[in-house]
């Protein structure tokens, strides 16, 4: 079988290794034919770092890109064509839009880097449809992350999907208003998520977590979130982490009234409100993990201005790398003030 070979970068996860590799003890640590992934590039790195690593039939990223942007396409206008036929009245074809979701689902399972990938078709127009599509990705992979069943993982999917879809009852003019809402307007932004919740409780034998996301995605485990202010013993896990994904994507997104922030800012939020009680820590950290391993051995920009090079991942504070700058190491833990602004791309 042909194989090439290739740096050890976040790029080769979902790629089959082709060759056997051992420590410099002669231990064997991962079987030529394993299908890498996100864990088999951090051990690659600790004990292959610098060297290159052959891959069996090598698949063009550029093409991975191409297909998951083709079934984000024909989705986006699935859900816009079903969205905007919805009302309170008639049970929509949710079944046949999850059915056709499925595809990229799969694609994001198959390849949990590929929500990288989403930086590529962010937009603010077409918002509501595109985050739709996103959290409903994000969500899936978390749920990979987590250890879930499949059956879980496929639910989180559906989930994210379907969690804004009482949006489409709240005034489009209040849901794209660039400026600051009223207290009235703000007021009837919050009602979607009581709108989601009655439009998807008619479908007939959908699962009790699809109506349950859409109504609760918003609450905080501490009781500060709403339309209820429900807490965490009444909040469904698979809940928590579906708001973890639609708290990441909002921020990383375009959307009319505001440009989309770097991911170090969403990976930071995200932890601040893990660290305020409003969102399961123990659903933040390893996903903030798994999108700090994005970045390892990646240039950034820090908020002094300087450029460094991330070279190591803390796993209880993965937020607060270690980076090198020139001959100079910089350990975040230890020096609070710096903090990662962006990533050279």
């Amino acid at each position: 079988m042909m194989t090439n070979s290739f740096e050890i970068s976040f790029e080769l996860v979902g790629q089959t290794l082709g060759q056997d590799i051992y420590s410099d003890q002669g231990i064997l640590l991962l079987k030529k034919g394993t299908a890498l992934t996100e864990t088999h590039i951090v051990l690659l790195h600790n004990y292959k770092f610098g060297t290159k690593i052959e891959i069996e039939d090598y698949r063009d990223n550029n093409k991975l890109i191409n297909t998951i942007q083709k079934l984000y396409d024909e989705n986006l206008a699935e859900i816009k064509s079903l969205f905007q036929h919805i009302n309170l009245n008639n049970s929509p074809p949710i079944k046949e839009l999850i059915t056709a979701y499925q595809p990229l689902i799969d694609q994001a399972l198959d390849h949990s880097d590929s929500i990288n990938y989403l930086h590529g078709i962010k937009s603010y127009d077409e918002y509501t449809y595109r985050h739709s599509i996103n959290v409903g990705m994000i969500s899936a992979v978390i749920g990979k992350l987590l250890g879930r069943t499949e059956q879980e993982i496929s639910l989180l999917g559906k989930m994210g999907l379907l969690h804004d879809i009482g949006k489409t009852m709240v005034n489009p003019d209040i849901i794209n208003k660039p400026g600051k809402l009223t207290q009235h307007e703000w007021k009837e932004i919050t009602k979607h998520t009581i709108y989601g919740y009655q439009i998807l409780k008619k479908v007939e034998d959908i699962d009790l977590h699809i109506p349950a996301a859409a109504l609760l995605h918003h609450e905080r485990i501490d009781g500060s979130g709403y339309p209820n202010k429900v807490k965490e013993k009444d909040i469904p896990f698979l809940v928590q982490i579906l708001s973890v994904a639609d708290t990441f994507d909002a921020i990383s997104s375009d959307r009319v009234y505001q440009a989309r922030k770097p991911d170090f800012v969403g990976i930071n939020i995200l932890v601040e409100e893990a660290r305020n009680n409003k969102l399961n820590p123990a659903v933040v950290f390893p996903f903030v993990k798994y999108l700090m391993r994005q970045y390892l051995r990646k240039e950034v920009i820090l908020n002094t201005g300087d450029h460094g090079e991330i070279i190591f991942i803390h796993d209880d504070e993965p937020h607060q790398p270690l980076i090198i700058k020139g001959d100079e190491y910089i350990d975040l833990r230890k020096n609070r003030e710096i903090k990662l602004s962006d990533v050279v791309r």
